[in-house]
């Protein structure tokens, strides 16, 4: 993969059940994509996203808590 713009995040749930705090996504269906790689990449950025726990989907969860910086 290139860039993030490469890929479409798509939450796993509807906006009205979602957290404030922890954001699930489905896991790209994008064979190219690599979670280690991903991961490792938005780590370099500062920016940290874990393993999904729904053994019935492939998922990471995205905090949501503080500010990015710009």
């Amino acid at each position: 993969m290139t860039g993030a713009d490469e890929i479409v995040l798509e939450a796993y749930l509807a906006p009205e059940d979602r957290s404030y705090i922890i954001t699930a996504c489905r896991y790209p269906a994008d064979p190219r994509l690599s979670f280690e790689q991903f991961y490792q990449q938005l780590s370099n950025l500062g920016f940290i996203v874990y393993p999904g726990k729904l053994p019935a989907e492939p998922c990471f969860r995205i905090g949501n808590i503080g500010r990015l910086p710009s």
